[in-house]
């Protein structure tokens, strides 16, 4: 009777597990290709891509029709583009001529090509160092002083930015987001 209950207790426990593992899962993908197929999978751009990809002939190359529709240019939609989040903010010190007087924390995502998404996860390290380089230099010519959130400014950081990305990524880099943007004194 006792190997039957703690059979039974087991067995519980076991399946408690999986049920809870199972709920947790369905919360946010873990991995790139998860997020790739969630992106995929909703929404009208993936409609659209339904369409498009019902529209190809038997060797993968699109029919005059599908041609026509395009009007003879490529599909430039944000379909095949992905959103690449740091695990980390990155926070840099306000430097000034007296020293270091604050800090700058900054949560930046990059619109990459879907195809190269593994490969920014997996350059992560090189793509902060160089996004963290590109942002010291910027604290240094005063970025980051009393304007710093002057559309002027967050548009020549954000070009300064895309191009320290792209010395690594090349170009499947497309757009660097500054999704918040906080400075605290200390």
């Amino acid at each position: 009777m006792i190997k039957i209950v703690s059979f039974l207790l087991q067995l519980v426990g076991v399946a408690g597990g999986v049920f809870l593992g199972l709920s947790l899962k369905g919360g946010a993908p873990a991995t790139p290709h998860d997020v790739e197929g969630v992106m995929e999978e909703t929404g009208d751009a993936a409609s659209e891509k339904k369409t498009k990809d019902d529209k190809k002939d038997k060797d993968g190359k699109k029919d005059k029709k599908a041609k026509d529709d395009n009007h003879g240019e490529e599909d430039k939609s944000n379909s095949n583009h992905v959103f690449v989040k740091f695990s980390r903010q990155f926070i840099v010190p306000v430097i000034q001529p007296d020293g270091a007087n604050s800090l700058v924390m900054l949560d930046i995502n990059l619109e990459v090509s879907s195809s190269a998404s593994e490969t920014a996860y997996a350059q992560e390290p090189k793509v902060r160092d160089a996004l963290l380089s590109t942002l010291l230099e910027l604290s240094t010519e005063g970025a980051f002083n009393a304007g710093f959130t002057d559309q002027s400014n967050l548009e020549d950081m954000r070009a300064r930015l895309l191009a320290s990305a792209r010395e690594v990524l090349n170009e499947d880099v497309h757009e660097v987001l500054i999704l918040s943007l906080a400075r605290q004194s200390f």
